[in-house]
């Protein structure tokens, strides 16, 4: 997990969403024959500073997952743009799943890796007071929303938009020359 200072306190809590779902991968990843989980991965764009927070790679399937801390609320979208009631929420906007995807995705491609990409996966935890926020209508674009509650209900909703076979060696190795060290 990168705690980059620049983000203080928001950096800080930032974190402490990475490391949830982290040891909730680390699950996943410690079962017999389970995937290869990594973390901290460099989106491979010249310029592009953001990281991906998780990848799960289940045989030749790759799954990019971020890891969010929000506030309680009602987060809604409506033409591609995020409110926390009726606040602009635009850090829900972000995109760097999709970014990612493009660039690693390319990165694979020039590498003559064969890989597929499955739904990215948003993993929202709770913030101060361990209130969910409300998600029914946050519409992210090509991504799947959990909401982390306790670590086996979001292993069981992890495991099935991941997959839970063995990662392909070529495309372990192939993602490993992008971690962030």
């Amino acid at each position: 997990m990168i705690a980059d200072s620049r983000f203080g306190d928001v950096g800080k809590v930032g974190a402490v969403g990475e490391a949830r779902t982290g040891r909730v991968l680390a699950q996943l990843a410690g079962r017999e024959s389970g995937p290869t989980v990594i973390h901290d991965v460099r989106i491979p764009i010249p310029g592009f500073t953001a990281n991906i927070d998780h990848v799960v790679i289940s045989g030749r399937d790759v799954t990019l997952l971020d890891s969010k801390v929000w506030r309680a609320g009602f987060y809604w979208t409506l033409g591609g743009v995020t409110r926390r009631g009726m606040e602009l929420a635009a850090h829900c906007d972000k995109k760097t799943l999709q970014t990612g995807v493009e660039g690693i995705g390319r990165m694979l491609r020039n590498m003559g890796v064969a890989a597929h990409f499955r739904r990215s996966v948003l993993v929202v935890w709770p913030g101060p007071g361990g209130v969910s926020p409300n998600l029914v209508l946050y519409r992210p674009r090509s991504t799947a929303t959990v909401i982390g509650r306790d670590d086996q209900s979001t292993l069981r909703r992890i495991a099935r938009l991941t997959g839970s076979r063995p990662g392909d060696p070529q495309v372990v190795s192939a993602i490993s020359r992008i971690i962030y060290a």
